[in-house]
């Protein structure tokens, strides 16, 4: 080969290579997300984004049946998204991501509205997450309370669900996940991430609208029934307030007769007692009448003789001053 065609080949690489160059420049950035560089969060985020990928697991309620996961990177490595138990009626979609620095996950079910969890610790090679503080959830009441991760190698992790009743744990699901391979996820572009947030926002406000509607109804429903209770009490005052007048007026009526009674026994007694007098009054006026019938049919009696003793002179009594002098000397 001549030195000319050695230069005309090297210049022909050289323009390939900046070809090459340039088409890596074009494209890359754009299936990365319109130019923008890969989020890179914190080693926990980091670690739960490593399993991006479709996993398997078999049924510890039904061994011969399979469970699936997915996990997807969403929004340029800022958001990871979990779906669990894909095509059961138990399937789940869980959103990781971080707010300042913080790693954060909500969980949404069908059978339940997204409910918050929050990364507490490590230990050992499995990371805790702990329903989040203020998630509206009551302790009393059936919840799912922590979703832990052991990290066992690159292709096997174990996946704990573990539900609370009563304040007290209930129910642990163990899912001991394995990779599968030939299954690696295509990575989201900006009109895909863009179309499926206007999804979940529509979702999140169809949501939204129903819980309002059903806060509506249900504070309806109270007021209804307090209403009902307010009438219901009140009819029981009103039949309570007209027993009570019944009372009273039975009350009043035996009182009454009562005084009825004791005026006409006492009205019968002085009766009794004026007739008694009465009846003395006339013995006493008959009796009266028979002593002077008698004494007026009985003969006069003599006349008495006149006394012929002859009266005793009357002594003399001293007078004051023979008295004051006897009274002196002793006398």
């Amino acid at each position: 080969m001549s030195c000319c065609q050695d230069g005309e080949l090297r210049y022909s690489l050289k323009k390939i290579n900046w070809a090459v160059l340039l088409l890596a420049f074009v494209l890359v950035p754009r299936a990365l997300g319109a130019g923008e560089r890969l989020y890179v969060g914190t080693p926990q985020f980091e670690k739960m984004k490593s399993l991006e990928g479709a996993w398997e697991a078999v049924d510890p309620k039904n061994p011969d049946e399979k469970l699936f996961s997915e996990f997807h990177i969403l929004e340029n490595g800022r958001k990871l998204e979990e779906k669990s138990f894909v095509g059961t009626g138990r399937e789940s979609a869980s959103v990781y991501f971080e707010n300042d620095g913080k790693l954060l996950v909500t969980i949404t079910a069908k059978t339940y509205s997204p409910v918050p969890f929050e990364y507490r610790y490590a230990r050992y090679n499995e990371y805790i997450f702990i329903l989040a503080i203020g998630s509206g959830i009551k302790p009393d009441e059936p919840h799912l309370h922590e979703r832990d991760f052991s990290f066992i190698d690159r292709d096997h992790i174990d996946q704990k669900w573990i539900y609370f009743d009563a304040g007290k744990p209930k129910e642990t699901t163990v899912l001991k996940l394995t990779r599968v391979r030939g299954q690696e996820p295509v990575r989201e572009s900006k009109k895909a991430a863009k179309k499926r947030r206007e999804k979940e926002d529509a979702e999140a406000q169809a949501r939204e609208s129903a819980k309002a509607e059903e806060m509506k109804k249900a504070r309806e429903s109270e007021e209804a029934r307090k209403a009902a209770e307010a009438a219901k009490a009140e009819a029981a005052w009103r039949e309570a307030e007209a027993k009570k007048a019944e009372k009273m007026k039975e009350a009043e009526e035996a009182r009454k007769a009562e005084e009825d009674r004791k005026s006409r026994v006492l009205e019968e007694k002085e009766r009794v007692q004026k007739a008694e007098e009465d009846k003395k009054a006339a013995e006493l006026k008959k009796a009266e009448n028979a002593r002077k019938a008698k004494e007026a049919s009985r003969p006069p009696a003599p006349a008495a003789e006149p006394s012929k003793e002859k009266p005793q002179p009357k002594e003399k009594k001293p007078n004051l001053a023979v008295r004051i002098f006897k009274v002196i000397i002793g006398d």
